[in-house]
């Protein structure tokens, strides 16, 4: 205790209007603990800024430090980020009524709330909305709750609280799990608003209907200035939020990184810069969205040099374009026309460590599965069994013309030519997409492995050779192809949920092996590395895995 109260005698309280002991990894359990912080309280003749980031406070500390609060009109900046490491759920809920009655009993009126990297969660914003809904925060313009595991329940009681917000000008609340009820309920609240300048909702889980509701905050909020809705979701509505944008003349950052805007989106949203006249953008970041082609490339070239031309431009625009699909030349064409106009940022991935942190970004979003859940491997299959799970995890329509009866058809005349031109004609008109393709390789080459023999029949051998070649074809950048492929065959998670990975992959390890020449040095390292991690189903199969091993190392 000693030691803490030393610390006060450094505060300079008669003439600083801040009380800071942030940082200090305080664990404020009772009374006595928090006397330092309440002392340094009533001595500052007119608090401002309280600031407690990082220390961790319980009910009896905070009961204590609330008393010292209500004689405190003139708190305007509550910094309280980081404040309940290591309490239960439980008391937090106790802690926020305290603290916050403290306030409302002072009559301040606070400019900033602070409340970010607490575990509030839905149970902890019934506490919080009365205060929100207080006079204390009628005035408030900054308020931060990123990374509070708030939830889609916490999102509904959090948009109850923004509608009383009139005056709110900075809403940061990222990492908080909302989905789409939540952001939605969010979003509506905001469109009430009108004095909204800077909104940061990233990795939310923002899609669909939320993303509508979103861009209804933003035409109402036509002051925006600074937007940030990374690594959500806003593929199927990129060109909703490019008709919201077209709305503001005062924006001066948008972060879409990591959105599945795909190259159509990304069109839509440089077409809609174009269009406003956004003369004060000074940074767009459009990493991560799969966008190549050459349209893509004119467009973001045309949007680019009318920025850096405008004339209320003071600093050079920052244009973030890592991790994309534009290729060599897309990247050559981007750096001529650009470089010397705007700081443009544009890495073109090739080494197996970048592939890794950034994979995500690429067609499929998928998270590195190095050794699998529990209940994976639990799943892994008998080699000595029938591969039931195959008929619920691959499946074919009765329609599909690369069934059965199809390769039974082949059977006889496999190794023809014109057979091989015809399928790949058939393959490439009906599956265009890369993923279709390396999906449809991994069903051709279960279906296709003879349990019997342990050897893959001829027929799945050329059409899953096809299917590959066709995929490696229409790859810009050599890594989508890999990356859908991995995924299919469980060695990366598929974070849509919607593909449940082979369990027995001696048919389609046994066609990677066949098919091998047609991957790139580059793509047999990246493959390489992920057959060489743990993983149940790549150990069980024995001597397919090996042969191919000894194949990627030669």
């Amino acid at each position: 205790m000693s030691d803490l109260e030393a610390d006060i005698s450094g505060l300079d309280l008669n003439v600083s209007t801040t009380v800071s002991f942030a940082g200090r990894l305080m664990r404020l359990d009772t009374e006595e603990d928090v006397e330092p912080i309440v002392s340094a309280v009533k001595g500052c003749q007119r608090l401002v800024t309280l600031n407690l980031e990082g220390n961790t406070l319980g009910i009896s500390a905070a009961k204590q430090l609330a008393k010292s609060l209500e004689s405190c009109a003139s708190v305007e900046n509550v910094l309280f980020n980081n404040l309940f490491t290591g309490r239960l759920k439980t008391e937090i809920p106790d802690v926020l009524v305290f603290m916050t009655s403290g306030l409302m009993l002072s009559n301040a009126r606070l400019n900033t709330l602070d409340l970010s990297d607490n575990a509030i969660g839905p149970v902890g914003m019934p506490s919080l909305l009365p205060f929100l809904q207080s006079h204390s925060c009628q005035s408030l313009h900054t308020l931060r709750l990123n990374n509070c595991g708030l939830g889609v329940g916490g999102g509904h009681l959090l948009a109850k609280g923004l509608v009383h917000l009139k005056s709110l000008k900075t809403l940061i609340c990222g990492r908080n799990r909302l989905e789409i009820l939540g952001s939605e309920a969010i979003g509506n609240a905001l469109a009430e608003l009108h004095t909204l300048e800077t909104l940061e909702m990233p990795q939310n889980g923002i899609h669909s209907k939320a993303i509508e509701a979103i861009c209804g905050a933003i035409v109402a909020n036509k002051g925006l200035k600074h937007l940030n809705l990374n690594d959500n979701n806003l593929k199927t509505e990129a060109k909703t939020i490019a008709s919201a944008l077209k709305t503001l003349n005062s924006i001066e950052s948008i972060n879409f990184g990591d959105c599945i805007l795909k190259t159509e989106g990304c069109i839509a949203i440089c077409e809609a810069i174009i269009e406003s006249n956004a003369s004060n953008l000074k940074e767009v970041i459009l990493s991560g969205n799969e966008i190549g082609g050459q349209k893509a490339v004119n467009v973001i070239i045309e949007c680019a040099q009318q920025l850096a031309n405008s004339s209320n431009q003071t600093v050079k625009l920052k244009l973030e374009l890592n991790d994309n699909n534009f290729g060599d030349s897309g990247v050559k064409a981007l750096s001529l026309a650009l470089e010397q106009l705007i700081h443009m940022d544009i890495k073109y991935l090739f080494d197996m460590y970048l592939f890794e942190t950034h994979i995500k970004h690429n067609s499929i979003n998928c998270y590195s599965n190095d050794e699998g859940s529990a209940e994976e491997d639990s799943d892994a299959h008998d080699a000595d069994q029938p591969n039931e799970a195959n008929e619920d995890t691959i499946h074919r329509d009765d329609g599909n013309e690369f069934g059965d009866k199809a390769v039974a058809d082949r059977r006889d005349v496999h190794n023809s030519e014109a057979i091989v031109e015809e399928l790949t004609r058939k393959i490439e008109n009906d599956l265009t997409d890369i993923n279709d393709l390396c999906s449809h390789f991994v069903q051709i080459s279960v279906d296709g492995f003879d349990k019997q023999t342990s050897k893959l029949r001829d027929e799945a051998l050329i059409e899953s050779e096809v299917c590959l070649k066709c995929a490696i074809r229409s790859d810009p950048n050599e890594f989508i192809a890999m990356n859908a492929l991995l995924v299919y065959l469980g060695l990366l998670k598929d974070e849509t949920g919607v593909y449940k990975h082979v369990d027995d992959l001696r048919g389609p390890l046994s066609a990677i092996t066949h098919s091998l020449g047609l991957l790139t040095p580059q793509q047999k390292h990246v493959l390489r590395a992920f057959m060489n991690r743990p993983n149940k189903s790549i150990e069980m199969c024995g001597k397919i895995r090996h042969n191919l091993m000894q194949q990627l190392f030669i």
